[in-house]
């Protein structure tokens, strides 16, 4: 699997506030590493009720980078994120929910 955009640059209406939400699909033992690092150089990993040990949120600014190692993750927020182009523009509230249904479909 190779990473994506998705969030509000991909289909909702960015403004220039808007950060860009980048997925990056790695097994484990890279997010691990990555995980490490960032402790080590002293970079915030965000904590979030949507993130969890297969997965986690770095800012760099407005970048970003939502590190995932489970595939099926992966692969609902890749579907969630093709259905919301559809609909496009959709505001954040359904960005969540169409998230939402995709995650438990897991």
């Amino acid at each position: 699997m190779s990473a994506f955009l998705t969030g509000s640059q991909r289909y909702g209406t960015p403004c220039e506030e808007s950060d860009i939400d980048l997925v990056v699909p790695m097994d484990e033992k890279e997010l691990d590493l990555m995980v490490g690092a960032c402790i080590k150089a002293g970079i915030e990993i965000e904590e979030n009720e949507q993130y969890d040990e297969d997965s986690v949120c770095l800012r760099f600014g407005k970048l970003n980078l939502l590190l995932m190692s489970d595939s099926k993750k992966v692969k609902a927020w890749r579907n969630a994120t093709d259905k919301l182009i559809e609909e496009k523009p959709v505001r954040r509230e359904r960005a969540i929910e169409v998230f939402r249904k995709e995650e438990i479909g897991i």
